[in-house]
């Protein structure tokens, strides 16, 4: 499973709302403060 990044809050939210009912288990991942890489914090 690989993890899935998310640049804003409100790109996380458009995805649970097309994948809710066809998505079991969503790996979500983070990256670190300063990795260079924008994060939902």
């Amino acid at each position: 499973m690989e993890p899935l990044f998310f640049t804003t809050p409100a790109d996380f939210r458009a995805w649970l709302e097309k994948r809710h009912a066809t998505e079991t288990e969503p790996l979500a991942g983070f990256c670190k403060k300063g990795a260079g890489r924008p994060s939902v914090t």
